[in-house]
């Protein structure tokens, strides 16, 4: 019984680490890497993205 639980415990935890890796593996997808970027939004104040794809989308949407 015991091996039977985790043998599941397993699976599920390796399925779910496996598709979260590959989550964001499509073109315009921002990645979840931490990487402040700084960046100066439409009112001046300086900021810091999570990172530079965040930055980039931020400016694209006028932010």
């Amino acid at each position: 019984m015991k091996k039977l639980v985790l043998a599941t415990l397993a699976t599920f935890t390796l399925l779910s680490a496996t598709t979260s890796t590959f989550a964001a593996n499509f073109p315009g997808a921002c990645t979840r890497e931490y990487d402040p970027t700084p960046y100066i939004t439409k009112e001046g104040k300086l900021v810091y993205a999570p990172n530079q794809c965040i930055a980039d989308l931020w400016a694209e949407q006028g932010k």
